[in-house]
């Protein structure tokens, strides 16, 4: 991607109010996007006029908005710092045409409070749904969704009878793929979830880390507030993270941080710095 102008980055740096396209566009331009398909199925064919004309809104005065954005944001001297974020933004947004997680099923929310025999169902009916996913080129919401894999792995039904009651499958699913389901789930039992890394304690951050970031984030929340920017468009939690781990002693060392960028550096380096030898001395002071 090149030449990236997100305008829901620019809106977050003037501190606007909120930073969707339809309120941007009303606010900024007087322009009101007819609101009645805003929650729609995209998957349907043919799109209805109604459709088409909310998608075509999307775009058409995406000129116009960037040029008066763009106008506020020399004004208010945001223009470099917000064309770095659009670049970072742009370099960060690689194609992975496979981005299925495998171990994704942990994230769901109630998964981690199932049993041991739901989470294998869990995992199984979230890796089986992929395949149905890739296979007819639907979304998973589209299939069952995932407070509905974790109903199905909850109950673990043993029936068509069984699965019908449970209903948390659409009717064209559970007519077409009930027995896979049914299969799916009894499969599960038989197999074992792997440990991931989200077990090994080596990943934690040490106390002396934890110190660092817990003082970093702290500085990072009231330096954002001041400036009225979203806290991590001064850093992000990973970024913080990775200084407090590694504590640049000089502002120049920031540069080996790759999502520290250079309006971050030049404005907000030698306070950062600062902040880190502050806690080291507080730490020598206690040893």
């Amino acid at each position: 991607i090149r030449n990236v102008f997100d305008t829901r980055t620019a809106a977050r740096f003037l501190g606007t109010q909120r930073s969707g396209l339809d309120w941007l566009l009303e606010e900024w331009l007087g322009i009101e996007v007819p609101d009645d398909v805003g929650w729609f199925d995209w998957g349907q064919r043919p799109l209805p006029e109604r459709a088409l004309r909310y998608a075509a809104s999307d775009v058409r005065h995406l000129h116009d908005l960037r040029d008066r954005l763009a106008a506020e944001l020399h004004e208010t001297d945001w223009w470099e710092p917000f064309q770095q974020q659009s670049e970072h933004l742009a370099r960060e947004a690689v194609h992975d045409p496979d981005d299925f997680e495998p171990e994704g099923w942990r994230r769901i929310d109630r998964g981690p409070n199932l049993n041991r025999e739901g989470k294998r169902a869990l995992r199984a009916l979230y890796r089986w749904r992929q395949t149905l996913c890739e296979a007819q080129n639907r979304p998973p919401e589209h299939i069952v969704n995932d407070d509905g894999l974790v109903h199905l792995a909850s109950h673990r039904p043993t029936t068509r009878e069984e699965l019908e009651a449970v209903s948390p499958v659409p009717d064209d699913v559970f007519e077409a793929y009930g027995d896979a389901i049914l299969e799916v789930i009894e499969r599960a039992e038989q197999r074992n979830i792997p440990k991931t890394r989200e077990h090994e304690t080596s990943w934690r951050l040490s106390a002396d880390e934890e110190a660092r970031y817990d003082v970093l984030r702290e500085w990072r929340n009231a330096r954002a507030e001041l400036l009225g920017i979203p806290d991590e468009f001064v850093a992000t939690n990973d970024t913080l993270e990775s200084i407090a781990r590694h504590p640049p002693r000089e502002v120049s060392e920031l540069e080996e941080f790759a999502d520290v960028l250079p309006w971050q550096r030049e404005r907000l380096g030698e306070e950062l710095v600062g902040v880190l030898q502050t806690v080291s001395t507080s730490d020598e002071a206690n040893s």
